[in-house]
């Protein structure tokens, strides 16, 4: 089956769960082509690694008209196109223009799937959907997408205005799905489906020699709302308890800057590390020398679960915000630890435990394993996805 996927970035470091839906995909026979905003750089990693066949997998950047080079060649590719986009105003003929060369050119792929990986590509589409021919889902990946427009007005409109656009919604965890429905009051068609890890890849670490330090990791995009002042002001208490610890912190992001300036102020430079971005392999790397994964944010974000379950899947123990617990990702105290938002203390305590207590160490990382074989491997995914897009042809 033809699958077209639509997404802001590909490959991107932070969006695994993309990255292996596409891979779960592929490997199902699928032949998927990834239309995105901005091309990744190490896409050539993802072939050599899973052998992938390259005439199984595309990528394409979506046409967009930014100049007069790229006008100009859009008219001369579609004439008849521009011809019934004239407006009155040069805006407004661009405008319409552009959406009709972008329906064009998805309809030209003749996927029989098109799948929208977010609320905001699917807005950002929203006026040329009638006009793609492919059956069109729509995922919704996090509980905060539907948080986030609850307060506005126009924003609930054009989310009812897409519900009705799109053949089918994907929803990854039911609370999700129970804000949409409360939000636009209106039924559509939908499935529920978590997000997947490639168990066959992160594979459990190797045991490791007992270390000075107890060594923490983080991975994602840097931002203020994720959390990394709490763990800060975390590790610097465990440090003032005797405990020492490292945090290596991977990502890049707007907060670099400032969160570097925190760690100078903290005097923490010894401790915690800022080593940017890194892909999947480098990911895996790291996690078979981490003692335990640290995943936290204040409530105010989107946050992926996706390294989350990578850490679970290699036994390394997770210490992740309360939101992981709505989502069904985490157990606490069974398969890895959960603390409230905001709450450093909470932070320290966790920490603390799995320091002091290798057993439970181990038992959490163990489960942690188990529930990502049992329910978010790679490859009953692909399973899931390929009897929902059946039936909806």
């Amino acid at each position: 089956m033809q699958i077209c996927i639509v997404v802001n970035s590909f490959p991107d470091y932070t969006e695994t769960f993309v990255f292996n839906k596409i891979v779960a995909l592929v490997n199902k026979g699928h032949k998927v082509t990834v239309v995105c905003f901005q091309k990744g750089d190490y896409l050539q990693d993802i072939f050599d690694q899973f052998a992938i066949d390259q005439r199984q997998l595309k990528v394409l950047q979506i046409p967009r008209l930014r100049g007069f080079a790229s006008i100009l060649t859009a008219i001369l590719k579609h004439p008849f196109l521009f011809l019934v986009s004239l407006k009155f105003t040069l805006r407004k003929t661009k405008k319409k223009f552009q959406y009709k060369v972008q329906a064009s050119f998805f309809n030209s792929l003749r996927a029989k799937i098109i799948y929208l990986d977010s609320l905001a590509v699917g807005t950002y589409f929203l006026p040329c959907l009638d006009k793609i021919k492919a059956y069109k889902v729509l995922g919704c990946k996090s509980h905060q997408d539907t948080i986030d427009i609850t307060s506005d007005e126009q924003a609930i409109k054009t989310l009812q205005q897409l519900l009705k656009k799109v053949d089918m919604v994907h929803c990854l965890a039911t609370p999700i799905r129970n804000s949409l429905s409360n939000l636009t009051n209106q039924q559509y068609s939908y499935f529920i489906h978590p997000p997947a890890v490639d168990t066959d890849f992160f594979t459990p670490k190797p045991e490791t020699s007992t270390e000075i330090f107890f060594k923490v990791l983080s991975v994602g995009r840097l931002s203020p709302e994720k959390g990394y002042l709490i763990g800060l002001l975390a590790v610097q208490k465990l440090l003032q308890k005797g405990i020492q610890v490292k945090w290596t912190i991977v990502g890049e992001g707007s907060y670099y800057k400032e969160l570097k300036a925190h760690i100078a102020n903290l005097n923490l430079k010894d401790h915690v590390i800022l080593i940017g971005p890194r892909n999947f392999v480098e990911i895996n790397a790291l996690l078979n020398k981490a003692d335990c994964l640290l995943h936290i944010h204040t409530g105010l974000v989107k946050i992926s679960s996706g390294f989350v379950l990578e850490a679970m899947s290699k036994e390394v123990p997770v210490i992740v915000s309360d939101y992981f617990a709505i989502d069904g990702i985490v157990t606490d105290q069974v398969d890895g630890l959960i603390v409230p938002s905001y709450n450093i203390e909470g932070v320290v305590e966790k920490m603390l435990l799995l320091i002091e207590n290798s057993e439970l160490r181990k038992n959490i990382g163990i489960a942690g394993r188990k529930k990502a074989v049992q329910h978010f491997a790679m490859k009953n995914s692909a399973d899931m996805y390929h009897k929902q897009y059946k039936m909806l042809v």
